[in-house]
């Protein structure tokens, strides 16, 4: 598996959440990536992860706007599943992220086409 390119510095810690910011990040131009977790609280139910990229947007004419762009997912898995289903599941979130399918959800809020 590649590594990050990009560098993500901490900005904050909380314990179950972190805050990292990119090189680019400013005031009025938030490039920041958000990342928290909820451990099980026992083995019959699951841990959960977040993870949300977040960036500042602008207008037409360059004024910064307040609504961010906010790309995330919320990752939940039973700590007593077997690794092939994890395993498995990630390669399909992986697949669509990579895929025309994500660009079409992204543009123009398609549904993914099934068959």
């Amino acid at each position: 598996m590649a590594n990050m390119t990009t560098v993500l510095t901490t900005m904050a810690d909380s314990g179950q959440t972190r805050k990292f910011r990119l090189s680019t990040h400013t005031v009025l131009q938030p490039r920041t990536v958000i990342q928290s977790y909820t451990p099980a609280p026992n083995v019959n139910a699951s841990a959960k992860d977040t993870v949300d990229v977040v960036y500042g947007a602008l207008d037409a004419d360059g004024n910064p706007i307040a609504n961010k762009v906010v790309f995330g997912f919320t990752l939940r898995r039973p700590i007593n599943a077997d690794a092939t289903t994890v395993t498995n599941a990630k390669a399909l979130f992986r697949e669509f992220v990579a895929s025309d399918q994500f660009d079409n959800v992204i543009s123009g809020q398609f549904f993914i086409a099934g068959s």
